[in-house]
């Protein structure tokens, strides 16, 4: 049996609504699904009282900042409802907010005005691939790749900087909520040493599976896992239809004991 433990939804950059992605993960008979949205819990709620047959994990992943690389941390089994956690969730939903308001204006400025901002601004926590997918409707760019490249990425003349926390506190944030930090798509990592560093301050895994890691990334993820007593998670980071086969619910095999491993670490902690 498989499991997805990073899926994204509407209350973030993916488009299924939490219903839509257990209803999918369902549908493909895994046993277990993840709500991971960027810097929000808030679709986890919806997604805990829509699941049937299969465990629902509270989760999300935060995006943390050093000087020189980006770090996401999935966090999972945490108490979404924690009052600290939210709190710097609200402080980061407001920067996101702030940096859209910046890049519309932006965009606008190089000759790339939208018109549907009055829907990009009603979104609770729009993040660049909201802006990259209306880049892609109305028709400035063929695809969201195109619009990164172009003008979102860091660099680029509508990139905008903002709030973020560092992976230390990131790391607290989660153990304070109660959950469990893992290291988000690793192939990302520019520094390597930031397991040991992380480990140091409660890591309890690597994201181990995942669409963009080659397979012999993922065999040395395996081993590294084991030598270090590391727990090895994964999932499809699915954002919705259009946005590639192989990051679709469920497309990507993860195994059920990634999820137990989880399951029992919880389980020990908590007695």
């Amino acid at each position: 049996m498989a499991v997805d433990l990073h899926v994204h939804t509407s209350f973030s950059d993916g488009q299924y609504t939490p219903e839509e992605a257990v209803c999918r993960a369902e549908n493909r008979g895994l046993n277990g699904l993840a709500i991971t949205d960027h810097d929000t819990v808030d679709g986890v709620e919806p997604a805990l009282k829509r699941a049937r047959r299969l465990e629902l994990v509270p989760g999300l992943e935060l995006s943390t900042e050093t000087e020189d690389e980006e770090i996401h941390i999935l966090g999972y089994y945490l108490d979404y409802k924690n009052k600290s956690l939210l709190d710097v969730l609200k402080t980061l939903t407001r920067s996101r907010m702030k940096r859209l308001e910046e890049m519309l204006r932006l965009l606008e400025k190089l000759g790339y005005g939208l018109e549907e901002t009055g829907s990009l601004k009603r979104n609770t926590n729009p993040g660049r691939m909201h802006v990259a997918r209306a880049l892609v409707k109305e028709g400035y760019v063929s695809d969201t790749d195109q619009a990164f490249a172009l003008l979102l990425e860091k660099g680029k003349p509508a990139h905008v900087p903002r709030y973020k926390i560092s992976p230390e506190e990131g790391m607290e944030l989660i153990l304070e909520a109660g959950g469990l930090p893992v290291i988000a798509h690793p192939i990302d990592l520019q520094d390597m040493g930031w397991v040991d560093r992380l480990q140091k301050k409660g890591l309890v895994g690597l994201e181990t599976y995942h669409p963009r890691h080659p397979r012999i990334f993922t065999d040395y993820l395996l081993r590294l896992t084991r030598e270090k007593g590391l727990i090895a998670t994964g999932g499809s980071d699915c954002h919705g239809p259009g946005v590639g086969e192989r990051d679709q619910i469920g497309s990507l095999y993860v195994p059920d004991s990634c999820l137990e491993r989880l399951r029992k670490f919880k389980e020990e902690r908590v007695l």
